[in-house]
């Protein structure tokens, strides 16, 4: 017979939430669902044989509710990559795609800086497609598709081409400082 450890049930669920806490973007400990929490109660059972069947019993239960859609289970991966998505938009991700839960990385992924909070603060990207608007600001296709466009005054004096690596951190009340080539300008993301 298998033996089902909790840790490393744990640890395949990252992250959980519910249809509601989805759309309230507050998946915390009070929205779990309760197939989660019926399985966290399993580890209270004394008894070996009752509590493996406890947990054989919620662990399909979890597993259908998966395959059902009615909880979502969301690994960091995917948490990185709805944040780096979504970097330069004003958009609240739910709590799901927050970044907080298990130990950090110790190292940060290639080409982002992160706070404290796991939040993304600058990312450095290839711009593989650079251009001029008819006003002169300079737009920057990075490699995800991102664009970014220039928001303040541009310098007749720079030049930049495709292929320019570019840093990108976030500023005070919801700016964006783009820098390239030793040149830093004010940015805001189009797409």
């Amino acid at each position: 017979m298998k033996r089902l450890g909790f840790s490393a049930l744990a640890a395949t669920a990252l992250a959980i939430a519910s249809p509601a806490a989805s759309q309230t973007g507050n998946a915390g400990v009070e929205a779990r669902p309760p197939v989660f929490d019926a399985l966290i109660n399993c580890r209270k059972i004394g008894d070996a044989a009752e509590r493996l069947a406890c947990f054989d019993k919620t662990a399909d239960q979890l597993a259908a509710a998966q395959t059902s859609g009615d909880v979502v289970v969301v690994d960091r991966k995917e948490i990185k990559k709805a944040q780096r998505s979504t970097f330069g938009f004003n958009i609240a991700l739910p709590q799901v795609f927050k970044d907080k839960g298990g130990a950090k990385p110790d190292k940060e992924e290639k080409g982002e800086k992160t706070d404290d909070s796991g939040d993304i603060e600058a990312i450095t990207a290839v711009a593989v497609k650079v251009w001029q608007s008819a006003r002169g600001e300079w737009n920057f296709q990075l490699e995800d598709g991102a664009v970014w466009r220039q928001t303040d005054s541009p310098d007749p004096a720079r030049s930049f081409k495709n292929g320019v690596t570019v840093e990108i951190k976030k500023g005070k009340l919801g700016n964006f400082f783009l820098k390239a080539n030793g040149a830093l300008m004010r940015a805001k993301r189009d797409s």
